[in-house]
């Protein structure tokens, strides 16, 4: 889906949002069906969910051919977020509602063999969402990446109709003993039930959002920080389900403890995670499994008990209201109909108003007021429900204080942070060194997303790739960070038109307060702004480029792997104007040596020919360009020569110790077959590189000078062909990597 309308947060909220109104629909359904075999039914419903489910990687294959994704043009906000949320919605609702179906339908084949209490359907609840905790652990460690996208969805689809199968087969030749008991009569809507439900659903899934953000300042801001989260989320539904089942408390008073221990537990989860955690970045264990298993812990002990006590009033609603009149598929998907939409809703809420109108601890403060009106909603009348009302004004000002003024006291410390926003990626700090006056912007304290400390560095990640080019008159910059990289294109006299692509709309905001260190990119009239995922925005087949510069990304952030990928070459080939370059730059102390060879390896099979430069040849944070071009690059020197001079005396400082760019080859690359190709179906470097960051097996310092040796001298260096007055001439010697 990604692929389709972006990887931006605002399409993964969409997609979300489709998912689970669908689930809503098929609950709600199936809650107002009278069946007499419900096990055939939950059968047939799988069957429905498999066949569905197995079609839509087909389907959106051809929609992005087709070019849908470009129509959108970014399913953020408005027509586009509408027009994308509306086909999500239409793409998944066959399987969705089929998928919804199934809980009442097994649920009113579970009581009318039982009590009719609701404690067979919250065990199996809990079961069910435990098979879902493993099937995210799974998606994660293998499935995504050695099976495949794809494939995996075709596995689940047959797992889902191997369930179906099974169904029927269960219910074949059982006549009517499922149907002994007589469908309880309609048990209607329970106000206070429903309103608690309903709270408690809308704060589940927005702290899911908001502790997402929380350990993104502190982890890998990676697939598996999304995982860790969700693992914990779903291990808590499934336990709070058990309890639920397990325990012989009135439903009601179980209800009551659990939503004032999560007044309790919501505040306190966010003491205990800047107490542990300090808002320092992990460095858990020494490998990726103890890692992971840290991390994890760290996760479950901040975020998983209120989680826990929230997931207890769901199923508790089952029994609460199933004691009286026997839980049957009305109540079952009434209630979780309930508690889906509102926990979209949350899911929405958090991410494009709280985050962006109160920030990160102004939207704990928010969610911890809701989560203590879910007791004052559940409370009996009276004293009580004073005594709660006063609870939750004295624990959201609790609350308040304390995280407000742990956030100031830390941007107290911190003197060089300018300003700060938040938005649905995360905090961005414009800072400035006081002592020397260097910019930087940050993302979520750790992630540096460009500085003027190494100026002459950042405009050469522009000025080669434009400089191996005769004339570009159209340059397009995947990535935009301060802006200085792309400022590199206004001291270049051929370059019509400047294409900037950036994700994150604080980035943009903090680069447009950094105009004396970006030549003010942004207001030139010769620059185009595209806030989007970048992969996105060249969907559009109307704009081709002479030059493309894909700005340094982190290879396992979420969202920038797929810049990695074959299928995105081949669009970006496919974007080149005649005689077009692209340049990928990589920072080498990000990846492995598997990685970087499944890199460049797919890089090769797209470009005919594919070069290697340097951009930096320290051994401790060493950076290459991967050029790629239809045929070899021809370079005139004495051109060159004059070009390279012309940008030397401009106002921005160029290094003089990079005059000489063919200086910069390292050599032709050609595919080693040594490492798996890194594509859509198979994301095999997002996944690999946060291991092999872990297990600290990035290249640099000895690994790179071993790499140098075994490699990268040995390239041949064909790619590129160097004359001077139309005649042949010797390409410069090679550098070698430096220890400065």
């Amino acid at each position: 889906m990604g692929n389709l309308l972006g990887h931006t947060a605002q399409s993964a909220s969409i997609v979300l949002a489709a998912y689970m109104a669908g689930l809503a629909i098929g609950y709600l359904l199936a809650s107002r069906l009278v069946v007499t075999r419900p096990l055939r039914a939950y059968g047939a419903a799988e069957l429905c969910v498999a066949g569905w489910a197995a079609l839509v990687p087909l389907l959106l294959r051809g929609l992005e051919a087709a070019g849908v994704g470009a129509l959108l043009g970014g399913a953020g906000a408005g027509l586009a977020g509408a027009l994308g949320f509306a086909l999500c919605f239409l793409l998944l609702l066959p399987a969705t509602t089929a998928m919804g179906s199934t809980l009442p339908f097994i649920s009113e084949w579970l009581e009318r063999g039982g009590p009719g209490d609701g404690r067979r359907t919250a065990s199996f609840y809990g079961l069910n969402t435990a098979g879902a905790l493993v099937g995210v652990g799974a998606g994660l460690a293998f499935l995504l990446v050695v099976v495949g996208v794809a494939r995996s969805t075709w596995l689940a689809a047959a797992i889902s109709a191997a369930c179906g199968f099974a169904a029927l087969g269960l219910a074949r030749g059982r006549p009517p003993p499922e149907c002994a008991k007589t469908p309880s009569a309609d048990p209607g809507w329970n106000p206070r039930w429903t309103g608690a439900v309903a709270l408690a659903g809308f704060s589940v899934m927005a702290l899911e959002v908001l502790y997402t953000r929380l350990f993104a300042l502190v982890f890998h801001n990676s697939t598996y920080t999304f995982g860790l989260v969700v693992g914990v989320a779903l291990c808590c539904l499934a336990v709070a389900a058990w309890l639920v089942g397990w325990l012989k408390l009135e439903a009601m008073t179980l209800a009551r403890a659990a939503a004032v221990a999560a007044g309790v537990l919501a505040p306190a989860s966010v003491v205990v995670f800047l107490l542990v955690g300090e808002l320092d970045y992990a460095r858990i264990g020494g490998g990726f499994a103890s890692y992971m298993a840290g991390a994890f812990g760290f996760v479950f002990i901040v975020a998983g008990p209120p989680l826990l006590a929230l997931g207890v009033l769901l199923p508790a609603s089952w029994r609460a209201l199933g004691a009286g009149g026997g839980a049957g598929a009305r109540l079952v998907g009434r209630m979780t109909t309930v508690s889906t939409l509102s926990g979209v809703a949350g899911a929405l809420v958090a991410s494009f108003l709280l985050l962006p109108a109160l920030g990160l601890w102004g939207g704990f403060v928010v969610l911890v007021a809701l989560v203590a009106v879910t007791g004052v909603v559940l409370a009996r009348r009276g004293p009580a429900l004073g005594v709660l009302g006063v609870g939750v004004l004295l624990a959201s000002a609790g609350a308040f204080m304390a995280v407000r003024g742990h956030a100031d006291q830390a941007l107290a410390a911190d003197p060089a942070i300018v300003q700060r926003w938040e938005g649905a990626y995360g905090w961005t700090d414009l800072e400035r060194d006081p002592q020397t006056g260097h910019a930087a912007i940050v993302q979520n304290l750790y992630y540096s997303m460009g500085s003027s400390k190494p100026m002459a560095r950042e405009l050469w990640q522009g000025d080669l790739p434009m400089l191996l080019h005769p004339a570009p008159r159209t340059v397009g910059f995947l990535g935009m960070g301060t802006g200085i990289t792309a400022s590199s294109a206004l001291d270049h006299p051929s370059v019509e038109q400047i294409v900037v692509m950036e994700l994150i709309p604080e980035v943009v905001e903090a680069a447009r307060l950094l105009g004396p260190e970006n030549g003010h990119l942004l207001e030139d009239p010769r620059t185009v702004l595209l806030v989007d995922d970048a992969r996105h925005a060249l969907a559009d087949p109307e704009r081709r480029y002479d030059v493309l510069v894909s700005d340094l990304v982190v290879p396992w952030e979420s969202r920038t792997g797929y810049l990695f990928t074959v299928e995105h070459y081949e669009r970006v080939r496919a974007r080149l104007a005649p005689g077009g370059v692209f340049c990928l730059w990589l920072a080498l102390y990000q990846v492995g040596e598997q990685e970087l060879n499944s890199i460049l390896d797919g890089f090769a099979e797209t470009f005919p020919t594919t070069t290697v430069w340097w951009g930096d040849t320290s051994v401790r944070w060493p950076l290459i360009c991967v050029m790629g071009s239809e045929a070899p690059l021809t370079v005139d020197l004495a051109v060159l020569d004059q070009r390279q001079q012309a940008l030397l005396s401009r106002a921005a400082p160029r290094a003089a110790s990079r005059a000489l760019p063919l200086a910069q080859l390292l050599g032709d690359w050609r595919p080693t077959g040594t490492a798996p190709a890194n594509t859509d179906e198979h994301p095999w470097v997002e996944f690999r590189a946060p291991i092999t960051h872990s297990e600290t097996r990035l290249i640099q310092d000895e690994r790179l000078l071993s790499l140098y040796d075994r490699v990268l001298a040995r390239l041949p260096r064909e790619g590129v062909v160097a004359t001077r007055d139309g005649v042949k001439v010797p390409l410069p010697a090679q550098r070698a990597p430096s220890s400065r």
